[in-house]
């Protein structure tokens, strides 16, 4: 009985280990197709394996060159979730651990120039991305999307856009998408500090004092929403001057009626209608004279 036994642990042990390495060959199989099949994608990674605990997959020492030319890097992504039944993914839960982004114009576009000036010239951090899509309803909802880069601040968004075509996302059907919700925090350790410091050399000035013009240029604005009778705009640009005058933590929402088309932002509105089409509000810490 005892051989028996002893017998039974080597082979469970022996075909527990032949499963490990089997699922581990398939999904890195799979993995490495799914790369192939979308042109221009090019990822490599040091390993890759699938926790059993949560049925999640690992990959560590990731460097990947995007279709757009983007080029990242990450210590290690994890894959909770991820779509592979269609071309864009109707669902993705990922973690990224150790990012590195360098600040490039193929990386960062128009907004490369204005980060270099301000000093930044790579983005590190940790990223999460959860969202889910509604084929029915055409919705996309965002329930985190979060970075965390320790140097800068902190961000994270989250939201839902509707008549959103997933599968044929063509640019003229953009036009149709529409805002249903979405809520924005960000909380700042650098990054209020070192534009107003590079707003301040492009001046000649002393960083208060690019801090004190931008204030005052916001309370030109408050004034301007108080005449219009627009008290969405005032109370938000309110929360913006606090945000300026003390950076902290900072929270952006909107909330808007009725979801709101994509396309009203392109027929003359200015500033203030869209604050209040969008039913924007800014809340800080900061504490309000009574």
């Amino acid at each position: 009985m005892r051989k028996f036994f002893l017998s039974f642990v080597v082979f469970a042990a022996i075909c527990a280990a032949g499963l490990y390495w089997f699922v581990n060959h398939e999904v890195e199989r799979a993995f490495n197709q799914a790369v192939s099949d979308v042109p221009g994608l090019i990822v490599s990674y040091d390993d890759i394996a699938v926790r059993f605990s949560d049925q999640s997959v690992i990959l560590e020492g990731v460097e990947a060159a995007l279709p757009g030319g983007q080029r990242v890097s990450a210590e290690e992504i994890r894959f909770g979730a991820f779509d592979q039944k269609n071309p864009v993914p109707h669902f993705a839960k990922v973690w990224v651990r150790g990012l590195l982004v360098h600040v490039t114009p193929a990386n960062f576009g128009s907004w490369a120039a204005p980060l270099l000036s301000m000093g930044v010239r790579e983005i590190r951090g940790d990223l999460a991305v959860d969202y889910a899509y509604d084929l029915t309803a055409q919705a996309l909802t965002v329930r985190a999307f979060s970075l965390s880069a320790p140097q800068l601040g902190e961000v994270s968004l989250t939201g839902t856009v509707d008549r959103l075509d997933l599968d044929r996302p063509r640019v003229e059907k953009l036009v149709g998408l529409r805002l249903v919700a979405a809520n924005l925090i960000y909380e700042d350790r650098a990054l209020v500090g070192m534009a107003l410091g590079s707003s301040a050399r492009l001046l000649g000035i002393s960083p208060a004092e690019a801090r004190e013009r931008l204030l005052a240029e916001i309370g030109s604005m408050i004034r301007y929403g108080a005449r219009e009778g627009n008290a969405v705009a005032e109370d938000a640009l309110m929360g913006l001057a606090e945000f300026v005058a003390e950076p902290g933590r900072v929270v952006v929402s909107a909330r808007p009626d009725e979801p709101v088309p994509l396309l009203y932002f392109f027929m003359g509105r200015d500033l203030f209608d869209n604050l209040r089409l969008l039913n924007v509000s800014v809340t800080t810490d900061y504490e309000r004279d009574i």
